[in-house]
């Protein structure tokens, strides 16, 4: 007994997909990849190219494994680099190239990026990036920040559009949802859903199949709630 709480838990975060979409999921980031490296190598040279795909394959694993996720969206997926990288060429000039550099790079690129509504994990590998790559990437200045940054997270957003619509038959960005008129529950009642949610139990980001019935919960008791005055 002891075991299988332990293995629920263990494994909670695990999506229930079927296997062409796992598969479908990882072919579609090679290719994602594959058109980063060419584009950045034809563009920036062999050299330039390296550092970066790093960044861009946790990218790919959010834009093809994840499409639906909040981090995974346009703004995240685009916004999140652009701040990441300004944010780390910033701290490597001004601060330096040490492990100092690094953890202010990362952590002011999470805060900013939460602020700015742009939360994107390959982020924090851009910014970090910035700081450790060395005199080739040292050099660029905020030149980096354009190309190879957003050179890259702009392919891979490409490339990701390109294949989740037209190949693998998915929407991306997903359309917003459409309320059913006759329904009770409101937009204004799943944000208040949400947010108490999150206060009881922290970060939302992933959420399982238990945390939305509970959300979903939460949701309708509102509804009800505001319906009886």
């Amino acid at each position: 007994m002891r075991w299988q709480k332990w293995r629920r838990w263990w494994m909670s975060g695990r999506m229930h997909l079927p296997r062409r979409v796992r598969w479908i999921s990882g072919v579609g980031a090679a290719i994602g990849i594959g058109c980063v490296f060419a584009i950045s190598r034809a563009v920036l040279g062999e050299e330039a190219a390296v550092p970066i795909v790093a960044s861009m394959g946790a990218g790919a694993v959010l834009l093809f494994g994840a499409p639906h996720a909040p981090v995974s969206q346009p703004w995240p997926a685009l916004g999140g680099h652009l701040v990441s990288a300004a944010i780390g060429v910033a701290c490597a000039k001004f601060v330096g190239h040490d492990w100092i550099a690094a953890a202010v790079a990362v952590g002011l690129s999470v805060a900013v990026m939460h602020e700015l509504g742009c939360l994107h994990p390959p982020g924090g590998a851009t910014a970090l990036v910035a700081v450790v790559g060395g005199p080739p990437v040292w050099a660029l200045g905020f030149g980096y920040v354009a190309a190879p940054v957003m050179l890259n997270a702009l392919t891979l957003f490409a490339v990701a559009w390109l294949f989740n619509n037209k190949l693998a038959r998915r929407p991306y960005p997903p359309p917003p949802p459409k309320l059913d008129p006759a329904c009770p529950i409101q937009l204004a009642d799943v944000e208040r859903a949400l947010a108490a949610h999150e206060q009881a139990h922290g970060d939302i980001e992933d959420v399982n199949p238990e945390m939305l019935y509970e959300i979903v919960d939460r949701a309708w008791r509102e509804a009800e709630r505001r319906k009886r005055g």
